[in-house]
């Protein structure tokens, strides 16, 4: 046999095809046969009818409720071992990155740092703070400048007068008599040792025209001022500049009752008994105006060995809290204005 032959495949039987026609006819012959020979019905058995007739007396099975599919559980990925934060806050090169974590994995660090903490001796733990800081100059010279400013606000009141208490029964407190010991007054500047240069009644009409509630003093004004030889207009003065006569809204001598303090420079504790915040407490406008004189006389005039008012309100009033040219000129120009009435 040649190759030809040897490739070709046997042909498939064909199935004699019949024309409509004769399906047709085909179709009619079957027909006609059944109807006159129907099939006959398989009737079933005695044993199995006798079975169906128990199972139909049973009751009907409850359906159960669908059991959910259980899908494998996905093994878990191996992850790289976690850095402890230890190690982070200890990296003191800043070029070095920073591995991120994620939020578990940081917590599950933070606790594992928290238990090797347990038993480390005191002084042994840095805090993330402390690290930041050291890593980074120019946040510690911001928190360094922010505690610096909070510290100077807390201690900086308006014009604060500074002094020492001293107890008025010591002989360092006793006068024997007006200060006569101080100084002479600079050319130009304006002592305030020296004689009365307003009355009584002048003081109680300035009081009146401030509306202040120390109104009526005047005469304790002058009396005190003979005592410990110093002229009461700079007092009075003193007592405008440091609270509008006891009237300014925001004075500190204000108390939470509506009465005030009675302290005519707003001089700070310092020691003294009775004090309201950081302010000296009086019973009465006499022991305050006596105890501003008092001030004056002895750690100024005599302490210091100065006499004027640019002398004094510099260190009564600092630069730091106080606008020293404005509250000497306040003074030296109201004193002017009183005594030419």
């Amino acid at each position: 046999m040649s190759d030809g032959s040897r490739s070709r495949k046997p042909a498939p039987k064909r199935t004699p095809q019949l024309d409509e026609r004769e399906q047709k006819a085909a179709h009619e012959e079957l027909t006609r046969m059944l109807q006159r020979d129907p099939p006959a019905r398989r009737q079933p058995a005695e044993d199995v009818r006798r079975t169906w007739d128990v199972y139909d007396d049973l009751p009907e099975p409850q359906r159960r409720a669908p059991v959910p599919v259980r899908r494998p559980a996905q093994p878990r990925q191996a992850t790289a071992p976690l850095r402890p934060l230890r190690d982070v806050y200890d990296d003191e090169e800043d070029d070095h990155p920073r591995p991120r974590f994620s939020p578990i994995a940081e917590t599950r660090a933070a606790l594992e740092y928290a238990e090797s903490l347990r038993g480390a001796p005191r002084g042994a733990v840095e805090l993330p703070l402390y690290g930041e800081m050291r890593r980074n100059p120019l946040l510690m010279i911001g928190v360094a400048a922010i505690s610096a400013i909070v510290i100077v606000m807390l201690m900086a009141q308006p014009r604060t007068s500074v002094g020492v208490f001293r107890d008025p029964a010591s002989p360092a407190a006793e006068l024997s008599g007006p200060v006569e010991a101080a100084a002479p007054a600079p050319n130009g500047e304006h002592s305030l040792v020296g004689p009365q240069t307003l009355t009584a009644r002048q003081i109680d009409a300035v009081l009146a025209d401030y509306g202040s509630p120390a109104t009526g003093t005047g005469a304790d004004w002058v009396r005190l001022g003979e005592q410990y030889g110093l002229d009461s207009a700079y007092a009075l003065a003193f007592f405008v500049v440091e609270s509008t006569a006891g009237t300014a809204p925001g004075w500190a001598g204000w108390k939470t009752d509506g009465s005030s303090t009675h302290n005519i420079g707003n001089i700070i504790c310092a020691g003294y008994p009775t004090c309201h915040g950081r302010f000296r407490d009086y019973g009465s406008w006499q022991e305050g105006i006596e105890d501003w004189y008092q001030l004056i006389a002895v750690e100024y005039v005599e302490g210091r060995g100065i006499s004027t008012v640019e002398q004094i309100i510099p260190i009564y009033a600092p630069a730091f809290e106080n606008d020293v040219p404005a509250y000497v000129g306040n003074v030296e120009n109201m004193v002017g204005e009183w005594r030419q009435k």
